[in-house]
């Protein structure tokens, strides 16, 4: 693996992990290649959660009534991992397709990554991403950002109309191109690609490919 991804830097910014670092640099592919306008990591925080507190009524040993006021949520803060504009270069090329990047497989459920905002007199897109694992089975009993994502993609829906799509990298470059810095071996003499990446398009292959874009 390249050092750009194992260290999770890229072009000078560091990243919280390997999956976003690999978004990142297929990010800035795609912007070289006209597929992407503009992107940032982590845009913004939102509160998702207020504080709020219960009221509990009790009698105390006398004989006399007394409330108490608990905490039962305190304020709750969500940063997406990236925002993206798409071109419409890239919505032309993958709207309305079955081997869209713009879904997501589960076991049971097919999730359509859907547009955050179309921008003003054109047909660029701005959408949120949150970069999870492609197993998270074993996360679901603990406390993690990838445990609770569903909670707080819901909070971000009902607190701001924001849709926040999870994408799993190498499944999202799976169905678009795989960047060649990211493709192959390097611990290698001779080239050698990835297993994970033999049956994916290369960024080289697609883009000598002028008629697919």
């Amino acid at each position: 693996m390249i050092k750009a991804i194992k260290d999770k830097e890229w072009n000078g910014q560091s990243f919280r992990s390997e999956e976003e670092t690999i978004f990142a640099i297929w990010l800035d592919t795609a912007k070289k290649h006209g597929l992407v306008e503009h992107w940032i990591y982590e845009p913004k925080k939102y509160m998702i959660l207020n504080e709020e507190y219960a009221l509990l009524e009790f009698k105390t040993k006398t004989g006399k009534h007394r409330t108490h006021k608990y905490k039962v949520a305190k304020n709750q803060t969500y940063t997406p991992d990236f925002f993206v504009i798409f071109t419409k270069k890239f919505i032309s090329k993958y709207k309305n397709s079955d081997q869209s990047p713009l879904y997501y497989y589960q076991k049971f459920n097919k999730f359509n990554i859907v547009i955050y905002d179309y921008l003003p007199n054109n047909e660029n897109c701005c959408c949120m991403f949150d970069v999870k694992p492609a197993n998270m089975t074993w996360v679901r009993s603990i406390s993690t950002s990838a445990s609770t994502f569903y909670i707080k993609q819901s909070l971000m829906w009902e607190k701001h109309e924001i849709i926040v799509n999870k994408v799993v990298s190498d499944q999202f470059i799976g169905k678009t191109f795989v960047p060649d810095i990211i493709a192959f071996m390097t611990a290698r003499k001779e080239k050698t690609r990835y297993k994970k990446y033999i049956d994916c398009k290369l960024e080289s292959e697609i883009f000598s490919q002028k008629e697919l874009f």
